[in-house]
């Protein structure tokens, strides 16, 4: 059985975070884990162990014939993709957000809030804001197990979070001497194997030490912001997929790309040469374009994959520097 999800912010960055490992920190943070969580989640991604080595297609050096033709596909809620506010922070793949942060979530601080940083590594992940004379700790449990190891109790609901049209409660929380207010519990990808619990939930806590921060209007915009990076959703979703071994496309319910879901199979695990493995509406679907651009990127790409994806995989999440720009360039072309 995997071990417990990997950092999401490693997860987005699978296929290229060897070359562009430095991308996924943020405000000078030293991560001194990522290295070797990273390697361990392309390994463990590339040959989940099932502890049965017996047919698994050494034969050939494939694993299609591992790849079971009725697996159901992971479905994630909260979507967002593209330009945020001033005062969001996001995944270093996000297009268009410049803070980036240590986590699967994108999240807007409101007005007056200084970001001062944040942190993560193999758990969850954090960012920090100056509130006045105050400091307010945003913390985002990607999953149960994440959530259990915060030490965060909780308590009386005190208001809704409206996240993308959907009522979530606000309880307040504590977490050691800080106190303040969370969303607790809130599924927002399904269709997982069974080896990830069929679902994730996120927990995500807004605390401070400070008497009197964070206010009760303030946590409400600030858990009412969050949302699920399109791009680092779909390098999760392809790390629990690998325990089916198969190459994961998931689904976005209501794609902020407004693409429709191109169905059929989830190929057979192979994140090096994904773009060979995807089909070309998959491809294109999964691309972080809107439709026609995304069609004709993902045809080129088929032709040709540019010399800074030296893993296919990286395609659809590509980080930062030469990959962005490469991507980009494909998509002026067309």
């Amino acid at each position: 059985m995997p071990s417990p999800r990997p950092h999401r912010c490693l997860v987005a960055a699978l296929a290229s975070v060897a070359l562009v490992l430095a991308a996924c920190g943020s405000d000078g943070d030293d991560d001194t884990s990522a290295a070797d969580a990273t390697s361990d989640t392309v390994a463990d991604a590339q040959a989940p162990d099932d502890g049965d080595t017996s047919d698994d297609g050494a034969d050939d050096g494939s694993d299609e014939a591992d790849a079971p033709s009725d697996v159901d596909h992971p479905v994630v809620s909260f979507a967002a993709h593209g330009p945020g506010a001033a005062n969001t922070s996001g995944p270093a793949c996000a297009m268009g957000i410049d803070n980036t942060s240590l986590n699967l979530f994108r999240v807007t601080a409101p007005a007056g809030w200084e970001r001062r940083g944040s942190t993560g590594g193999s758990g969850d992940s954090d960012v920090d804001f100056a509130v006045g004379d105050a400091t307010v700790l945003v913390t985002m449990a990607e999953n149960a197990n994440q959530a259990g190891s915060l030490g965060a109790s909780f308590g009386d609901e005190v208001g809704e979070a409206d996240l993308d049209g959907t009522a979530v409660p606000i309880v307040e929380a504590t977490m050691g001497e800080s106190t303040g207010y969370a969303i607790a519990d809130v599924v927002y990808m399904t269709g997982l194997p069974q080896q990830f619990g069929l679902e994730s939930a996120m927990t995500i806590v807004v605390t401070s030490p400070d008497p009197g921060a964070p206010s009760l209007e303030d946590a409400t915009g600030v858990l009412s912001s969050v949302r699920v990076e399109r791009c680092a959703a779909i390098g999760d979703a392809t790390v629990a997929m690998s325990a089916d071994r198969v190459l994961a496309v998931p689904e976005f319910d209501d794609d902020p790309l407004g693409k429709s879901y191109p169905g059929g199979e989830q190929p057979p695990l192979d994140m090096a040469n994904a773009v060979d493995v995807w089909s070309v509406e998959q491809l294109a679907y999964l691309l972080p374009f809107s439709e026609p651009v995304d069609r004709c990127v993902a045809a080129s790409l088929k032709e040709a994959i540019p010399s800074e994806f030296p893993l296919g995989m990286a395609v659809v999440s590509a980080v930062a520097g030469d990959q962005h720009d490469a991507l980009i360039a494909i998509a002026d072309a067309c």
